[in-house]
């Protein structure tokens, strides 16, 4: 989506939620080849392990 977004000529911005604070290849890549693409990374986002929020009710 980003790439058709690109080809018509629209500003682009991708932010990333779930990657942690470590630098990714989406990253690398957007910041390298990409430079016309805004791109942030939003630290560890929502993940099953990290921010288990159930109320319990899932588990009965």
């Amino acid at each position: 989506m980003v790439m058709r977004a690109l080809g018509y000529g629209y500003k682009v911005g991708v932010v990333q939620f779930i990657k942690g604070v470590q630098l990714s290849g989406e990253e690398l890549y957007i910041r390298d080849q990409c430079p016309q693409v805004t791109f942030h990374q939003m630290g560890t986002g929502f993940t099953w392990d990290t921010q288990d929020r159930c109320c319990g009710y899932c588990r009965r």
